[in-house]
């Protein structure tokens, strides 16, 4: 599945903010490979973890594919594989394994419900910055958005605000909160020496609600709802049933 991705010598189309991640040589997924197994040996050693794997049932394929999407170093896997889904190829060949090995391994963990917020530098992507530059209209009460990709939320304000995420007082961001997220902890799947992210992954698709928005300088903040996402699912979910209400037929855009 790394393999697959990895083999990908172009950044997704419209997306330059991905060309400085375009895979390096031949050799690009063994770099990935080898990173994983390294810290695989280190997470076993967290206390829970060899637990939790139990308790849900993952294999260790799955458990080395949420490893390797927590990857920073050496290679930032997560966003190769985002920038990927959020384009309009999503071909079986390249792009399916990692999602499907990734999806069926995040179905397995058990649901939490927390207040979560994700922020994004717009950073020129396409979609991001329509949404910024528009969102008076694309992010009013009401408007229904779907996130596509695996959406990182958190439960951190330090990570939220950092730079990393938040970006610089000069840059453009969008702050999104979401005060009852529905999604999967997994955090405790992170290199043991890398500081706590409180980061939760809603199921892909996510769909929210925008609840209000507002502009202040370079930030745009909005507040979200999350629906339930059944009708567009790759599967019926198990457990709880999420969102917060029934859907109706609103305009709606993808981020």
């Amino acid at each position: 599945s790394v393999h697959a991705i990895m083999s990908l010598k172009e950044a997704p189309p419209g997306r330059k903010d991905l060309e400085d991640y375009i895979p390096d040589g031949e050799d690009a997924g063994y770099v990935v490979a080898a990173a994983v197994r390294i810290l695989v040996h280190n997470v076993n050693n967290v206390p829970g973890f060899k637990e939790l794997l139990e308790g849900c049932g993952l294999s260790d394929d799955e458990a080395k594919m949420i490893i390797a999407y927590k990857l920073e170093n050496p290679y930032p896997f997560y966003k190769w594989l985002n920038g990927w889904l959020l384009s309009d190829r999503r071909d079986k060949e390249t792009i399916g394994p990692a999602f499907v090995l990734l999806y069926r391994a995040l179905e397995k963990l058990p649901l939490v419900c927390k207040r979560a917020a994700r922020a994004a530098r717009v950073n020129n992507i396409p979609a991001l910055q329509s949404t910024f530059d528009e969102y008076e209209t694309r992010l009013a009460k009401g408007m229904v958005l779907n996130f596509w990709a695996f959406s990182s939320f958190s439960t951190s304000d330090d990570v939220i605000n950092s730079d990393m995420f938040m970006g610089k007082d000069s840059e453009e961001a969008i702050v999104y909160t979401c005060p009852k997220l529905w999604g999967v902890d997994i955090d405790i799947f992170r290199d043991p020496t890398a500081a706590p992210e409180g980061e939760i992954l809603p199921l892909a698709p996510a769909i929210f609600r925008v609840v209000g928005a507002a502009r202040l300088r370079k930030k745009v903040s909005v507040v979200l709802i999350q629906e339930d996402n059944k009708e567009m699912a790759y599967c019926l979910p198990s457990g709880p049933s999420i969102g917060g209400g029934e859907q109706q037929q609103q305009p709606s855009s993808s981020t």
